[in-house]
Formats: structure tokens, C-alpha cells, sequence
């Protein structure tokens, strides 16, 4: 069952919105304290193209304290995640995470730091084909 849901389903609702959804970029950068080669001391900055959109939350969840009035949501699809500058499909590998930013129609937006109160950080549905990312910018 779990194979339906994040293959089969994923797929097409990938195939459905692709067309719908914006050319976007999801970056992250990880600091030289994390990464696995310590002799290097820069941090590494790592590129994803991908289709997303954008949108306001509603009133609703602002006045119940769910999400602050510059807080802008941005749906990507899973499966359009490709290493950027490819076609290398890393949608099983990489999920969107606190401090990732991301560029559609070059605006930036960056998905709010872990432990912020009210709606997450990301969240994804149960077919793994949608991040649901709360974002600032």
C-alpha cells in the first residue's frame, strides 16, 4: 500500500500540476561543521530545480496565531525535485527542511527555523506528493 501511495499517486499528481505549478529552486546550504569532509571549511551550497507555487495564508490562521501576517505558503511537488542542471530525480532523497530557501519567479523565500510555534515548518501529504512549506520573504 505504502508503494501505491508515494509511487503511483505521486506520479500523477506530479503529471497533473507540473503544468499548472512554476519553474522554482530549492537551495540549501550546509554549514562546514556538518559536512562529512572536514578539511574543508566553506559551506556547501546545494541546488534543486523543482515546480512550486505560492499563496498568503488565510485570516483565519493569522488571528489564531497559526502563522505571522509575512508568512507565505509554498507547495512544491516531490517529484519534480531534480539536482539542479539535470535530470537526476532526488525526490526520494530530498525533502525540503528549516533554512532551505526557495526562488519562484525570483522572489526568496525561506521555510521558517525549526521549533517555530503554530503550523510546521514542512509537511507533506500522505502519497509523499506535495511539500507543504511555511515560508518567510
Amino acid at each position: 500500500m505504502s508503494d501505491l501511495l508515494t509511487g503511483r499517486i505521486a506520479a500523477t499528481i506530479n503529471s497533473a500540476l507540473g503544468s499548472i505549478f512554476l519553474d522554482a529552486d530549492l537551495v540549501r546550504t550546509v554549514p562546514a561543521a556538518v559536512q562529512t569532509d572536514k578539511l574543508d571549511p566553506t559551506p556547501a551550497t546545494y541546488r534543486y530545480s523543482c515546480k512550486a507555487i505560492h499563496e498568503r495564508y488565510g485570516a483565519s490562521l493569522i488571528r489564531d496565531g497559526l502563522v505571522q501576517t509575512d508568512d507565505v505558503r509554498v507547495l512544491i511537488l516531490a517529484n519534480s525535485l531534480k539536482v539542479w542542471g539535470t535530470t537526476e530525480d532526488v525526490s526520494d532523497a530530498i525533502q525540503p527542511r528549516p533554512g532551505d530557501r526557495i526562488t519562484i519567479r525570483h522572489r526568496t523565500f525561506v521555510i521558517v527555523p525549526a521549533g517555530t510555534g503554530g503550523q510546521p515548518a514542512v509537511d507533506g501529504d500522505a502519497a509523499r506528493a506535495v511539500w507543504d512549506c511555511r515560508c518567510r520573504g
